[in-house]
């Protein structure tokens, strides 16, 4: 199967020249600056990669990525940007989380599309390995993210990397609580793409993103900034604990987990 390109570039050199090293790999599509352009070939290509090729980091460059990077409709798709060093100097700078990709000029079309297709299969493998521990940790068929909770329950969003954790959570839990568990805060962030919750448990140490990245990403989405978040940690570093504090979190409970503390914190929040 071909991943499909969608190309923000104004060189016509540049563009004929990725057109011809594609192969059989991609499939290409170019789109000018104007957004409605580009919004179009997102909703009608439906691309795997959106390239922006650009010397300038301006305010409008980085609006432009964020409403691609950031749109939970276009969650699937993976922002690359190449240009000058000093133009990725100031992607990084000002705003990092505007591409999944930076890449710095000269570079050879053959190396950067290589460059391109080894970063979609590392993409590609870790979410079938998030899916594999996410249906692993219930014995069951992965969730279905579009479907929502069938009960009349709270519903109580775990975040953890330690199955053992999840699953002994989980079957305290749920009797009372409609529960979803989650191995990373990536796996989180897509599942809240098209749920919500009414509170998250979230462990502070995971490989990846850290509890408190996974915390700042969640209330940067307008839509989740309500829900309440309980800590979940066995650190006893002073100066990390310090730093959970000032995210302001609703609870903040060490391991190993008092069962008890946890059900009276979550019925103190939630009921």
């Amino acid at each position: 199967m071909k991943y499909k390109l969608l190309i923000n570039a104004r060189r016509a050199t540049m563009l004929k020249d990725i057109f011809i090293h594609a192969g059989i790999w991609f499939e290409c599509l170019s789109t000018s600056d104007c957004w409605e352009d580009i919004r179009a070939h997102l909703e009608l290509f439906c691309p795997d990669v959106y390239i922006y090729f650009s010397d300038e980091a301006s305010g409008d460059v980085i609006k432009q990525l964020n409403s691609v990077k950031k749109n939970p409709q276009y969650s699937r798709v993976t922002v690359v940007v190449v240009g000058s060093e000093e133009f990725c100097e100031d992607i990084e700078r000002n705003d990092p989380e505007s591409a999944d990709l930076i890449i710095k000029r000269p570079i050879t079309t053959e190396k950067l599309l290589q460059r391109i297709t080894l970063y979609l299969e590392k993409k590609k493998q870790e979410e079938e390995e998030q899916k594999k521990a996410a249906a692993s940790i219930y014995n069951e068929p992965e969730p279905d993210l579009f479907e929502m909770p069938k009960s009349g329950k709270k519903h109580v969003l775990i975040i953890d990397d330690d199955r053992n954790i999840l699953k002994m959570l989980k079957s305290a839990l749920e009797e009372r609580y409609e529960v979803t568990v989650m191995a990373s805060g990536k796996m989180a962030r897509k599942y809240l793409e098209t749920r919500t919750a009414d509170l998250i448990l979230l462990d502070y140490e995971m490989p990846g993103e850290s509890g408190p990245e996974v915390l700042i990403k969640i209330r940067a989405d307008s839509r989740l900034i309500g829900i309440p978040v309980v800590f979940l940690t066995g650190i006893s570093d002073k100066e990390k604990i310090k730093s959970v504090i000032m995210l302001n979190p609703q609870g903040y409970l060490l391991k190993p987990i008092d069962m008890k503390r946890l059900f009276s914190t979550i019925e103190d929040i939630i009921g």
